[in-house]
């Protein structure tokens, strides 16, 4: 897939990539930076466009535990290299399976150019970024993999212990290899389980403030009004949510 996004501003940007059926467990991305304006841009002004590289990007995965919103995957920093051909990949982290996945740009090789552009003069700004996902050859479930290295590597070690350190060197890198992937496994499950936790206390803080806000604003209108609550309330509705809202309470009041 080709993204590509047109900005004005110093801002993060993404781009979302849909799959059509079933969801899809991705292992492995390939980007790859775009240096050149594409066709459709270059018959424009092209003085007026400054190509931004892309430095600092996230993969992130729709998780359907908070709503379907957007979890962090894996980060990664793409080098700055204006080689074209020149492919970036990004591997070993753990996502479960989802339809939509999305392409997050952080910053930039060449931010400072926004920083320099005067606020008078117009200017275009481009950022583009080949990408490729893979998933998996065979599927294998992790966790089950996790039981067991975690108790084949105890029992190794267990028998080397009984051994009196007569246990051959070959046998000892076997127990160290199955360790290492055994911490680098569940650091993965740790680290997605936490980007569902910070995603979903964000958006707890989020509605908190929200009905907090709302609290205050009925507050104001309550205070020194002789109507009922729910009176209050609607004079709230009919101030602050949208015609469909709206409609939607007195569909209601009126069945109830």
């Amino acid at each position: 897939a080709t993204l590509d996004w047109t900005i004005e501003k110093n801002s993060e940007v993404w781009s979302s990539i849909s799959f059509v059926g079933s969801a899809r467990a991705i292992s492995c991305v390939k980007v790859q930076t775009c240096c050149t304006l594409p066709s459709e841009l270059q018959g424009e002004a092209t003085s007026n466009w400054t190509i931004l590289r892309p430095k600092e990007c996230i993969l992130q995965m729709s998780s359907a535990a908070i709503g379907g919103a957007f979890v962090d995957a894996c980060s990664f920093t793409i080098l700055d290299d204006t080689d074209e051909s020149q492919w970036h990949e990004m591997a070993g982290f753990l996502a479960k399976k989802s339809k939509s996945w999305r392409l997050v740009i952080r910053s930039y090789h060449n931010d400072q150019t926004l920083d320099r552009s005067s606020e008078s003069e117009y200017r275009s700004y481009y950022a583009g970024i080949n990408i490729q996902l893979f998933e998996p050859e065979i599927a294998f479930d992790n966790l089950q993999r996790l039981h067991i290295l975690c108790n084949a590597s105890y029992v190794l070690s267990t028998l080397v212990q009984s051994d009196g350190g007569e246990t051959d060197d070959d046998t000892k890198a076997k127990i160290k290899a199955m360790e290492s992937e055994e911490r680098l496994i569940r650091n993965n499950y740790m680290a997605h389980a936490q980007a569902v936790h910070r995603q979903a206390k964000h958006q707890l803080c989020s509605k908190s403030k929200a009905r907090a806000r709302c609290d205050d604003e009925l507050n104001c209108i309550s205070e020194g009004s002789d109507s009922l609550w729910y009176e209050d309330a609607l004079a709230w509705f009919a101030l602050n949510e949208d015609e469909e809202d709206r409609q939607n309470l007195c569909d209601a009041v009126r069945h109830n």
